[in-house]
């Protein structure tokens, strides 16, 4: 293989572990983001509740480990398509900006959100439309966290 080639192998492998490390540490840093957000929300609004309208009430934190191990799967699982696809993009187009990114990692996101739960959007209370801040918060942690990691340099003009 000549060094032009080794060159470009390298270069897409490395950018290949960057965005996967990306996805995974904005992922993770989503699902931790979710449950601190729903903590402040119930803080700062008493009365809505949302953990004991969720049935996570105070066995919740004993449990947080399993459960933020569980979430963090199921989103993993639940957004890997769209991801891929936002990912391809970003590459292609080279878009660097942060703001495309936390748009992508929002609707990423919620979109996870409405394959979970397919009626989510219908009949909002108060305490849906709470959790739906919490997932879009937490999404936008992603986001920037994935923009840090890989998003910065996305495209490959390195190659030449």
């Amino acid at each position: 293989m000549s060094e032009q080639g080794k060159f470009v192998f390298t270069t897409i492998l490395r950018r290949g572990l960057f965005v996967v490390l990306g996805y995974f540490a904005g992922t993770a840093a989503g699902t931790l983001t979710f449950p601190l957000m729903l903590t402040a929300i119930s803080w700062f609004e008493p009365a809505s509740k949302v953990w004991d309208w969720l049935g996570l009430g105070p066995v919740a934190m004993i449990v947080a480990p399993i459960i933020a191990v569980v979430f963090f799967y199921t989103l993993v699982v639940v957004t890997f398509a769209q991801a891929i696809i936002a990912h391809v993009l970003t590459e292609y187009f080279a878009v660097r900006s942060i703001w495309i990114h936390l748009a992508i990692s929002a609707a990423v996101g919620l979109s996870g959100g409405v394959f979970l739960l397919p009626d989510w959007y219908s009949e909002m209370s108060l305490n849906k439309w709470l959790v739906t801040l919490a997932a879009f918060t937490a999404a936008l942690v992603g986001g920037a966290v994935y923009w840090a990691i890989a998003g910065r340099k996305a495209g490959l003009r390195a190659i030449e």
